[in-house]
């Protein structure tokens, strides 16, 4: 159980982005983000699961495939 909640997260963010700064999709330093983020909610309980996306470099490309 974790007593302080707000503590928790902002420390969880703040080893995400000391350890992965560059998470640019795709690259690993996301899956390292993902990973630990998969990890943590495991500790705690949660169910997690790794979900694929279909990514195009091109923010233009991006935005007509998701908007």
């Amino acid at each position: 159980m974790i007593q302080d909640e707000r503590t928790y997260a902002y420390s969880l963010i703040e080893r995400i982005v000391e350890k992965y700064p560059k998470r640019m999709a795709t690259s690993d330093q996301e899956k390292g983000a993902q990973d630990l983020m998969l990890t943590e909610m495991k500790k705690l309980g949660l169910e997690g699961r790794y979900e694929s996306f279909k990514f195009n470099r091109s923010l233009y490309a991006n935005l007509m495939l998701h908007g």
